[in-house]
């Protein structure tokens, strides 16, 4: 009796419990993610993806983007429909000073203009911004001095673009970065210019 005892006290500790797949918490093609962030690795591809609340209505709520975005530095409008916005973002500067980085840090690459593609959709009283396909602008090799472009996702990620560089630098320029689009994007932000 004590013998089966024994074994029913140490079954726990010697057993396996199901262990969760971190692609069912992330959810469907998201590869990995930034803890605190809203930038997810979704196949193969960095995204910016964040919902925004608001206290209007879908048609209000559309006009207030569409009159904010006119002004966001470097947003330009494509195609406007009912329920989103779609447009991209050219020589898109991140202050990344205000955010804690530094020159010779995350702002290594952050002080470069960044191209990246936006949709926003929109709905009563909330709308998700998605910022994708983001790379860097004019780049200099510094052997032969030319100026090429180079994509977030390969500059923070490893494993042929299957998941998030664990290094600091990486985590600190993408946290860096979510930190600047919430700010930029967020409607609810009192800016300077409406005091």
């Amino acid at each position: 009796m004590r013998a089966i005892t024994l074994i029913l006290l140490l079954m726990p500790i010697l057993s396996y419990s199901q262990v969760g797949n971190k692609k069912d918490i992330l959810g469907a093609g998201v590869q990995d993610s930034v803890l605190g962030t809203s930038i997810v690795l979704k196949d193969n591809s960095l995204i910016y993806q964040k919902v925004f609340s608001s206290d209007k209505s879908r048609p209000d709520l559309l006009m207030e983007l569409k009159n904010f975005l006119t002004t966001t530095k470097g947003f330009k409008l494509e195609n406007e429909t009912d329920k989103q916005i779609s447009g991209q973002l050219i020589d898109y500067v991140v202050n990344y000073k205000m955010f804690g980085g530094s020159s010779l840090g995350s702002g290594a690459l952050l002080k470069y203009p960044i191209a990246a593609k936006v949709i926003i959709q929109v709905k009563d009283s909330a709308y998700r911004i998605s910022i994708f396909d983001m790379a860097f602008k004019g780049l200099v090799n510094p052997i032969t001095f030319a100026k090429s472009d180079l994509e977030l996702s390969e500059a923070v990620t490893t494993n042929k673009r299957s998941k998030i560089s664990n290094k600091e630098l990486a985590i600190n320029t993408l946290t860096i970065l979510d930190k600047d689009l919430t700010s930029s994007f967020d409607l609810n932000i009192k800016r300077i210019s409406e005091f």
